[in-house]
């Protein structure tokens, strides 16, 4: 049987009835038993007094359509009837066409018997066999040859009753209009029995296929139940259970299956409703689906979902995991109260982990935001990336007019007193510069020779060209020359790498890590460190100075 139907489901409790082969024990009005101590078993309901037989009879069910029931019934048996009297007429029309032939043809003769005709025989005498329903045979000269009439033979036999045996037919309809002017059909194709009522107005309906909105009652009869339908509801009864749909309530012991509105099905019970389908089976529900109490999937999944809508803010809605450490994710405030909305919140154990707000902020609760992939963590940023305390101390990474750049003010504004000892290598690492031999290996004195090759150094003087190119762009940008970022030109005095190393002084000379080649190229010069070599200059002038002292103090 198919039944298509939608609307909306609401499913709450009911009791389950008792099976026992005895009586129960303080049982309330509505308490349902089957008894099983006879066979089949019987289902009783207790009245308050005693124990009262239920039954699932259509009269008990729903009188009305037992009556429409009843009612097509009869209009079947009618049916019947017009068709059993068809048949006699049709048999009494071959009599009479047997007869004429014989008059109009007086060498063929027809022969009504139930054994074959022998004797003096001629081709094209007849023969119905009464012992097979009147079968006709014709005589061709040497034999009898069943002749049976066609398809196109009767296209319609329009008769009063007709009675036979056995019918057969593609289908059966039947139609009458009852006292009210609206007319009641029937129709049979060997899958359902169809009895309809048309709306008033409608005539000459097709019962094969109807106008589905002409019609005001119908009822099915399928091999395995029945149906009932009206404009606005619908059950029925069968191998596959209960159905109902539409306005209205129908009572069936403590089942209580009603609306509050049109299309929908309200099903209530004073216990669990368990709904099972065999392995691979699926239940399908079309339209809303509307639920009075909690959806338990029984750690089953949720799939194909296209859309979920939480009702409500607050810290005691959205979505919680029940195991593990407690996770939820909710709209609320920060304290995942249920006052009010507010931002994002990802918790775990009841505290707040991370926030994000309705502008786009993000909190973290935590003290480590951490990458634990196997690559680079990155923090991105379409403007400069702040790292800020909340002292307001910060650190940037960003970029300006000449390239990509890292700063911070509060670095600049810490002071001291002591050297300098930052080194940045030639991968853009910071370090800490050291002099203590335990953070040194195989110590060497300086040949004698190597420092008098300071005397072959020059000083000059140059303009910064980074400070130049910075200067030239701002004044293309027309960019306030007075910003504390834009360098000042001026002259600088100092040592140029490249000479220094011609000097032969290429310790004392900072260079790039090497290329393909294993080239280095010269980066920079080791001020701090270069002036060392005057120290066996001085030395040796001290000696000198003072051997002379002596030679003028001995005079």
């Amino acid at each position: 049987m198919a039944i298509v139907a939608s609307g909306q489901t609401t499913i709450m409790d009911m009791n389950d009835a008792i099976i026992s082969g005895t009586a129960p024990t303080s049982p309330t009005v509505g308490t349902l038993w089957i008894d099983s101590s006879v066979s089949p078993n019987v289902l009783k309901s207790w009245n308050g007094s005693s124990w009262v037989i239920q039954s699932l009879a259509l009269s008990g069910l729903d009188p009305a359509a037992n009556t429409t029931l009843t009612n097509t019934t009869k209009t079947a048996n009618e049916a019947k009837s017009t068709a059993d009297s068809a048949k006699s007429t049709a048999d009494a029309a071959k009599t009479a066409a047997t007869t004429a032939q014989t008059t109009a043809n007086g060498k063929n003769k027809a022969f009504r018997q139930s054994t074959q005709p022998t004797g003096t025989l001629t081709a094209g005498d007849l023969w119905f066999d009464t012992a097979n329903g009147n079968r006709v045979s014709i005589y061709d000269g040497s034999k009898w040859v069943l002749s049976q009439f066609g398809n196109a033979a009767v296209d319609n036999l329009d008769a009063g009753s007709i009675t036979t045996g056995t019918l057969k037919a593609i289908d059966i309809s039947a139609s009458f209009v009852d006292s009210n002017g609206q007319v009641n059909g029937t129709y049979f194709d060997g899958d359902e029995f169809r009895f309809m009522k048309f709306k008033s107005g409608v005539s000459n309906p097709d019962l094969k296929n109807p106008n589905t909105s002409d019609i005001e009652q119908l009822s099915k009869i399928f091999v395995d139940g029945f149906a009932y339908a009206t404009s606005t509801s619908a059950y029925g009864l069968g191998a596959a259970g209960l159905f109902y749909e539409g306005v209205g309530e129908e009572n069936i012991g403590a089942w209580s299956i009603g609306s509050s509105a049109a299309g929908t099905m309200t099903v209530v019970s004073d216990s669990n409703i368990d709904i099972e389908v065999g392995s691979g089976q699926t239940i399908s529900l079309y339209g809303n689906v509307f639920l009075g109490g909690d959806l338990n999937a029984s750690n089953h999944n949720l799939n194909n979902v296209n859309h979920i809508t939480i009702n409500d803010a607050g810290g005691g809605e959205g979505i919680e995991w029940l195991g593990g450490n407690g996770w939820k994710i909710v709209e609320s405030d920060n304290n995942l109260s249920n006052v009010s909305a507010g931002a994002l919140q990802i918790a775990s154990g009841g505290q707040r982990r991370m926030s994000i707000s309705t502008a786009g902020n993000v909190y973290l609760s935590g003290t480590t935001f951490k990458g634990e992939s196997g690559g680079t963590t990155h923090f991105a940023s379409q403007g400069a990336a702040r790292l800020v305390s909340d002292g307001g101390a910060e650190f940037l990474v960003g970029s300006d007019g000449t390239g990509s750049r890292v700063w911070s003010m509060d670095i600049y504004n810490r002071t001291y007193s002591s050297s300098p000892n930052l080194y940045i290598t030639g991968a853009g690492t910071l370090g800490r510069s050291t002099s203590a031999r335990k953070y040194k290996l195989l110590e060497e004195p300086i040949s004698e020779e190597l420092p008098y090759n300071i005397l072959k150094l020059n000083p000059k003087t140059w303009f910064d060209k980074s400070a130049v190119e910075q200067f030239a762009s701002a004044i293309e940008r027309s960019e306030d020359l007075t910003d504390s970022d834009i360098p000042y030109l001026e002259r600088i005095g100092g040592l140029i790498a490249e000479d220094v190393e011609d000097a032969g002084l290429s310790l004392f000379v900072h260079y790039s890590n090497p290329d393909e080649n294993g080239h280095r190229e010269v980066e920079g010069l080791m001020y701090d460190r270069l002036w060392v070599l005057l120290i066996p200059l001085v030395r040796e002038l001290f000696n000198r100075v003072e051997t002379l002292e002596e030679k003028l103090k001995r005079r």
